[in-house]
């Protein structure tokens, strides 16, 4: 009866094999399919991924071109630097989507392809770049013979390499589906040949199944013999381990224990057998009636489980070595047995103690490692400091006068082609003046250099009073100066101006125990009636300042009107 039974079940495992294999093929050629789509759709948008770059790429290049070409067109100088911003926009996602383009994988003639393309699309930026400066210097001429002869031919070229680019990536794709197309038919042919082979292992499974009928009786008693040699192979096992085992009864009592255990404790494996646990563990149960021994365990078993408890642990000459065991209960034949795990730790609380007073030496190294590097950050950034102070130094006394601290003729070239440039665009008014000391070499010939100096630092100061915040004031040198203001409404602005500068430095000058008197002669000339250009302007501006002393001194001189001496009250005259 038993064998039939085994026999029915022999049966019943076969059947479930040869479906199971059969399944499992089924199952392995749709998963085969399904990869090499995902592997085709995932091959495909990269492609396309880096078909759009490509095309971003490609238009960025085209809306450069064209932002150059409405410059030229358009030969507006105010248009000029929004279409440069705009193609400074366009290289900027020209650059954005080319490395978005090397991030991705790419094989060898891609990376060629890729290299060529950028090349020749630098010259092109660079040749772009001429001609927008040129255009912002008024050349259109040549910018635009520039454009014709580089920088299209070049942009051509350049939008050449791209679509090659993209038509490799259209080729690349079209291969893709057709490998894939090959391989899903492999698959469906490898299917098949797996469903003959799955029949032809059911064949086979079918005549096993038979001779293991058969052979029953005999496996079943080869198994017998294969137990007990387990058995045998587990308790050498247990023997040789590092880890002490011990098995307790409910009483406490030791019932065997390994060789590890003899070894630690240094009894007889014989001599332990039998005795109660506390030899060896003195304070693993401080009770001893054999009433309450099996409470006892089942309380340290609950609370152990799972988890090492360190103990100290006695040997057989009386020596207290720390310890660590785990606690388990199993049921064997109705009666509960206790394992436990023990191992000697004396060497790695040794080496736990020596690798904490490393780390405490090493923190302590850190520590003072730390110290020292925030030392010499506080040095080097003290010294980055002094280095930025004299730096703003040296570009102040670059741009400034050193006696009176105004603005130099390099500063003041600086800020009317600013000012010009202002006001030309947004159609302003602007006058310049230029000023000469009337009676400053008498000073220095009578009251020494010290004395003139301190009047040319009063002049600055005084000056500097008279304007507004918004306008300047520079020193040209000796006793020239220069007073740029900025949007006025009409000349009689800078007339006035220049009447209130006149005045201020008719006023003594009161130096210790020294008087002084100066006067200045003012030529005024005016953006963009008398000039359109910052040179000219200052020319002119020069010339009304002589003709002002000619006229007379102390008085001020537009370009092309001049003004009579200032007594009381000013006269003009043209």
């Amino acid at each position: 009866m038993q064998e039939q039974t085994a026999s029915r079940r022999i049966v019943i495992y076969a059947i479930l094999m040869v479906v199971g294999i059969m399944l499992a093929i089924s199952i392995t050629g749709f998963y085969r399919v399904r990869l090499i789509a995902s592997d085709m759709d995932y091959i495909i948008q990269q492609q396309e991924t880096q078909t759009a770059l490509m095309n971003t790429m490609r238009q960025a290049a085209q809306e450069r071109s064209l932002n150059l070409q409405s410059m030229l067109i358009i030969r507006d100088p105010f248009m000029v630097d929004e279409l440069a911003l705009a193609m400074s926009h366009n290289a900027t996602r020209y650059i954005t989507a080319r490395q978005q383009l090397l991030s991705l994988t790419l094989n060898a003639q891609e990376q060629e392809l890729l290299a060529e393309q950028h090349q020749q699309t630098s010259t092109t930026a660079t040749i772009q770049t001429q001609i927008v400066e040129l255009l912002r210097e008024g050349e259109y001429e040549i910018a635009a013979d520039q454009l014709l002869t580089s920088a299209l031919p070049s942009q051509r070229k350049a939008i050449q390499q791209m679509d090659r680019f993209i038509e490799l990536k259209r080729e690349q794709n079209l291969t893709t589906l057709q490998i894939t197309s090959r391989a899903i038919e492999q698959t469906y042919l490898l299917m098949l040949l797996l469903g003959l082979l799955g029949i032809l292992l059911s064949i086979a499974i079918a005549m096993a199944v038979s001779r293991r009928i058969n052979n029953e009786i005999s496996q079943r008693q080869q198994r017998e013999k294969e137990l007990h040699r387990r058995e045998l192979h587990e308790r050498t096992i247990r023997d040789n381990i590092i880890d002490g085992v011990l098995t307790l009864s409910e009483e406490g009592l030791i019932l065997s224990c390994n060789r590890a255990c003899s070894t630690i404790f240094g009894y007889a494996q014989e001599a332990m057998q039998g005795q109660l646990v506390t030899m060896l563990i003195p304070s693993f149960i401080q009770q001893r009636t054999n009433d309450k021994l099996s409470l006892h365990l089942s309380r340290w078993e609950q609370r152990l489980s799972g988890q090492g408890h360190k103990f100290t642990g006695c040997r057989q000459n009386g020596e207290h070595f720390p310890a660590e065991l785990d606690i388990s209960r199993i049921t064997l034949d109705g009666e509960t047995i206790y394992i436990i795990v023990l191992r000697d730790i004396s060497e790695k609380l040794e080496a736990e103690n020596r690798l904490a007073k490393f780390q405490q030496e090493l923190e302590e190294r850190v520590e003072e490692r730390t110290n020292e590097l925030v030392q010499a950050n506080d040095m080097l950034r003290h010294e980055i400091d002094e280095r930025i102070h004299i730096q703003q130094e040296l570009v102040h006394l670059a741009n400034h006068d050193t006696l009176t601290q105004l603005p130099n003729r390099a500063r003041f070239s600086e800020q009317i082609n600013v000012a010009v440039h202002h006001a030309r665009r947004h159609q302003r008014l602007i006058a310049l003046l230029f000023l000469d000391l009337d009676g400053f070499k008498a000073i220095n010939d009578n009251h020494g250099h010290g004395i003139g100096d301190q009047v040319l630092i009063e002049v600055g100061q005084r000056l500097r009073q008279v304007v507004r915040q918004e306008d300047m004031v520079a020193r040209m040198g000796g006793d020239e100066f220069t007073v740029l203001l900025c949007e006025i409404k009409d000349t009689a602005d800078a007339t006035l101006v220049a009447q209130k500068l006149i005045d201020t430095i008719n006023r003594p000058f009161v130096l210790g125990d020294h008087l002084c008197h100066l006067g200045t002669s003012i030529g005024i000339a005016v953006f963009p009636y008398n000039a359109d250009d910052p040179d000219t302007l200052l020319r002119l501006a020069d010339d009304a300042m002589y003709a002002a002393k000619e006229s007379g001194k102390n008085s001020w001189c537009v370009s092309a009107f001049c003004a009579l001496p200032a007594k009381p009250k000013q006269q003009q005259n043209g």
